[in-house]
């Protein structure tokens, strides 16, 4: 998809709370209870463990370290360190790149309802990454991502119906998604959102605005 407001598939590290976020002994403290939870197996500590390393937040980043926590967890079936392991080798960081073992860890987080995992999953076909490229197949992915509430994949559609690439054009979808993305701070949907209603009439934007108002993300 060619548009100056396209992004280009940027899956970014899922957040997660961290135990502590007080400097020196309080954060050697709170690595330290990681580690021991960690290693007694506990999925959720290993999870942000791997995300310590991954991050570098309270430790000398390491990916390798973050692969070995994120995989404990994953292994555990804990969905957030399935996604962080399929970008760990999506992105061939302290793995060597390989497009398949992504897939598969992303096809895991999102059978438990990732929305991060399905957005990776449709950048994935929208820039050909270990299968040939494919808009419809994409958008599948995206439109299963943002009706979950996940901004980039919101922002994504708006500009698939904006260009008319992968699906018909639709301005008033398009309008739509961008004010979804929008209403999350997602960079650049509040222009987009402007550029994108243009084309419609101002009845039409207001009725658009009050579904955006009563849209509700998806559970299933």
């Amino acid at each position: 998809m060619k548009s100056s407001f396209k992004l280009m598939g940027a899956c970014a590290l899922s957040a997660f709370v961290l135990l502590s976020a007080v400097p020196g002994i309080a954060r050697a403290q709170d690595i330290a209870t990681l580690q021991s939870r960690a290693e007694k197996g506990d999925a959720q500590s290993q999870t942000q463990l791997g995300y310590r390393y991954s991050a570098g937040e309270g430790v000398t980043q390491d990916f390798h370290k973050a692969v070995f926590w994120y995989r404990k967890a994953a292994e555990q079936g804990r969905a957030v360190a399935q996604y962080n392991l399929g970008n760990r080798y999506r992105y061939g960081e302290g793995v060597p790149k390989d497009f398949k073992q992504a897939r598969y860890w992303f096809d895991k987080a999102a059978a438990q309802g990732s929305a991060d995992a399905m957005f990776a999953i449709g950048a994935m076909y929208d820039e050909g990454e270990g299968v040939a490229q494919d808009n419809k197949q994409s958008l599948t992915w995206y439109r299963k991502a943002a009706d979950r509430g996940q901004a980039d994949a919101q922002f994504n559609m708006a500009v698939a119906y904006h260009e008319g690439e992968g699906v018909a054009r639709d301005h008033r979808l398009a309008y739509f998604w961008a004010l979804l993305a929008a209403a999350q701070d997602f960079p650049d949907a509040k222009q987009a959102s402007f550029e994108f209603g243009l084309p419609l009439g101002e009845a039409v934007r207001v009725k658009v605005r009050e579904e955006v108002k009563a849209w509700k993300p998806s559970k299933q």
